[in-house]
């Protein structure tokens, strides 16, 4: 397995800095792609990854995601390649399925629009990956798993194997972002393996929050 640090060089965070997030130009529409209304269309690519050796569960192990790509034409001089993960009882699909009335393809297809690589992510004992006795699930091996996803998903771009014909990405800034348990893990992920060049944690805190109370209302409550 490729190690993060010849994925992703040190200079990548200041290059995207300079270089900004938007991406102009249309996108065009090829077989396979999610149609998009307007100038927007992406392509899907559905990815086993086999964290059999992190996951530690003396069974085999994987896990799924759907990388969404932006057209070439639209990647941003220093690649944006954001991993999404969902919160409980949510699979990845919470990031590419549409609200009724649109076809943009949800959260994914926003950013790939605007030329960002978006990987939609199903954590161990979620959606389409391995579904073990969830007991043996915690956040030591699920957060490996999850770090073993970035790593083959990125290596895959990096050498071309993704999708045949689509640009090699090196050096992109690597960006994670959660949503509830998502966000939980994402924490827990970073602080273990450091896999991202930043993250977004979304409806979760690591700092236990207290909501304003009347005096002695909490007293009431136990």
């Amino acid at each position: 397995m490729a190690d993060k640090k010849s994925l992703v060089s040190p200079q990548s965070r200041r290059k995207f800095l300079k270089s900004g997030l938007a991406a102009g130009g249309a996108l065009s529409v090829r077989e396979g792609a999610l149609a998009l209304p307007q100038v927007n269309a992406s392509r899907l690519v559905d990815v086993d990854v086999d964290v059999t050796s992190v996951a530690d569960l003396n069974e085999p192990a994987h896990t799924k995601a759907t990388v969404v790509l932006p057209d070439a034409g639209t990647l941003p001089p220093t690649p944006i390649v954001c991993f999404g993960f969902p919160g409980g009882g949510y699979s990845r699909r919470y990031y590419t399925f549409d609200m009724p009335g649109s076809q943009d393809g949800g959260q994914a297809g926003w950013h790939a629009a605007r030329g960002w690589i978006f990987v939609a992510c199903d954590h161990l004992g979620v959606g389409e990956s391995s579904l073990p006795d969830r007991n043996r699930l915690v956040y030591k091996n699920v957060s490996a798993a999850n770090h073993e996803t970035v790593q083959e998903i990125l290596r895959r771009l990096a050498d071309g194997s993704l999708l045949q014909g689509y640009p090699s990405i090196r050096n992109p800034v690597v960006l994670g972002i959660g949503q509830s348990m998502g966000g939980c893990l994402t924490v827990v992920q970073q602080a273990r393996h450091g896999t991202y060049d930043g993250i977004g944690v979304l409806g979760w805190s690591s700092i236990h929050t207290y909501p304003p109370m009347p005096p002695g209302y909490a007293a009431r409550l136990n």
